[in-house]
């Protein structure tokens, strides 16, 4: 009896409710800014390729999205969710940076009417067939779940520095889109707001789970993340983990 216990509670354990819908997640951040946050594992069939992270400023004249999550599906379900909270028109989608669980759900934003904005190496990463590839071995996982998936190349590239702004309260406010160095890909960008002290760091700054060194370059990201601990960053949204929203948490990550 005993055992049939342990059992039962093993499994109560490690019974993992994956969520239905990226709405379940939403999370409002501050008055402006939204989220919606994967689960801390690896693409798999059961979390749909729900890895990662996403966020969305509303201002007053249109929305701005961080990044589109990983497959059509995940994108149609992230404008769907947008839509629960405003009816404003999807101007700029930023892509961080092209690896297949921030992009592969842009499509949907580009259906919705986002411009698409990443660093050029973007077009670099789409120009080698071993994109392609891998964009089959994805397919072969995920299965059902990446009907409607394609390889959507950006609308803008950027090289250095590009800045947004948006009309809030009547003031245009800045939206800082910066490539500081090669980091976890050659072509990370970060949004900063620097009015309100806001980070959105992609996957330069992880949280909860180790960085993917595989295609980056670990000592110009230490350059990238010196730079950043000397900004006034308030709060800091990952690509991944939970938000970092104090100076002591803000800190741990970067170290």
């Amino acid at each position: 009896m005993r055992f049939l216990v342990f059992l039962l509670l093993v499994g109560f354990v490690f019974a993992k409710d994956y969520p239905k819908h990226v709405k379940e997640t939403l999370r409002k951040i501050t008055d402006r800014v939204y989220g919606v946050f994967g689960v801390y594992e690896q693409v798999s069939p059961k979390n749909r390729g729900f890895i990662s992270n996403a966020y969305f400023y509303v201002a007053d004249d249109g929305v701005l999205v961080i990044d589109a999550l990983s497959t059509y599906k995940l994108g149609k379900e992230l404008v769907e969710t947008i839509r629960r909270v405003t009816k404003k028109p999807i101007r700029f989608l930023v892509i961080t940076h092209y690896h297949t669980d921030h992009f592969y759900g842009a499509k949907a934003l580009k259906e919705a009417g986002a411009e698409i904005i990443a660093h050029k190496h973007a077009l670099e990463y789409l120009s080698n067939p071993s994109s392609y590839d891998f964009f089959l071995s994805r397919k072969k996982l995920l299965g059902k779940h990446m009907e409607g998936t394609e390889l959507t190349p950006p609308s803008m590239v950027i090289s250095e520095d590009l800045s947004i702004y948006l009309k809030v309260k009547n003031k245009a406010k800045e939206f800082q889109v910066k490539h500081l160095c090669k980091a976890h890909t050659n072509g990370d960008i970060v949004v900063f707001i620097p009015d309100e002290g806001i980070l959105f760091s992609g996957d330069i700054v992880f949280n909860g789970r180790l960085p993917f060194l595989g295609s980056g370059n670990s000592k110009s990201w230490l350059k990238c993340l010196e730079e950043i601990s000397n900004w006034n960053v308030k709060l800091l949204l990952p690509g991944h983990g939970e938000i970092l929203d104090n100076p002591e948490k803000i800190k741990r990550a970067i170290d």
